[in-house]
């Protein structure tokens, strides 16, 4: 799977310089988080070690290497696309936001409201038009339906539009766990996969998800565990080209007292705004 394949990665790149030679195979006909355990149930030692002998060494000129300087190039920097703004100064194309707010105070309001404006191309909040899931883990989908309904009634938008543009999803009926922890190490779960899989082949260019606390069984307060999770929104982003707003909450001492711009008020592990490209607060 895709933490496996990270891993692999990370054991070539340490081992660069002390192995005499370093092979990273990728065993065919092998199922998603199958091993060479289940490999070997199913095929011989012999097939094992012609795989392995058809895999090139690694060497200095590929992806696993030690450590070195890279020099600037101008036609390199000419061939870089600027970023590509969805939304204001928030929400790009291939990266992660967070837009971090106490308890009640409209966050899920401003992100519908934002989703509908992105759904209809409408200049409510002065987005360009393009198609928006918004999964939400705390309310049911009929409470999603009257927010929606609220903003369309406030903006006389008729909601017709927002068919084949708006996706709304409630944790209420479908949890979205991306990640929890094992014995000993943290385990990416299927639905990061299936997330970029329903993105792709509906064409969302918009992720939402609220709140943030609710996509992981790991530590909120452990920098290691939340980097974890992020880098998996990270790959969410990438691979889809979309862009994606993680609602969070405040520390429980500030949720009266939130500091406009202030991304050290969101609750948990500091981690969270290392991984983000843009946050912004609600107060």
């Amino acid at each position: 799977d895709e933490p496996g394949r990270r891993h692999a990665a990370s054991v070539a790149r340490h081992l660069g310089g002390v192995a005499a030679a370093i092979k990273v195979v990728e065993l065919s006909r092998l199922p998603e988080k199958g091993d060479a355990v289940g490999y070997l149930a199913a095929r011989s030692v012999e097939d094992l070690r012609a795989e392995v002998r058809e895999v090139e060494v690694l060497d200095d000129a590929q992806e696993y290497r030690g450590v070195r300087a890279t020099g600037f190039s101008a036609e390199s920097m000419r061939q870089v696309k600027p970023r590509e703004w969805l939304y204001g100064r928030h929400l790009i194309a291939g990266y992660v936001s967070t837009l971090v707010s106490p308890g009640g105070a409209g966050k899920t309001t401003i992100v519908l409201t934002e989703a509908i404006a992105l759904a209809t191309g409408r200049d409510l909040l002065g987005p360009r038009r393009c198609k928006v899931w918004h999964y939400n883990l705390e309310d049911p989908l009929d409470e999603l339906y009257r927010r929606v309904w609220a903003i369309c009634d406030h903006f006389n938008i008729d909601a017709t539009e927002l068919e084949g543009w708006l996706y709304l999803d409630s944790g209420r009926d479908r949890k979205l766990i991306l990640a929890e922890r094992d014995a000993s190490s943290l385990v990416a779960m299927p639905a990061s996969t299936e997330v970029i899989a329903e993105m792709q082949q509906n064409e969302i260019a918009v992720l939402q998800v609220d709140p943030f606390i609710k996509t992981h069984h790991l530590n909120e307060n452990d920098n290691v565990d939340i980097d974890f999770v992020c880098s998996l929104f990270a790959d969410i982003a990438k691979t889809t080209g979309g862009a994606v707003e993680l609602v969070h909450h405040v520390r429980k001492a500030q949720k009266g007292d939130t500091t406009a711009g202030d991304i050290d008020s969101a609750r948990g592990a500091s981690a969270l705004s290392g991984a983000v490209r843009a946050a912004r607060t609600l107060a």
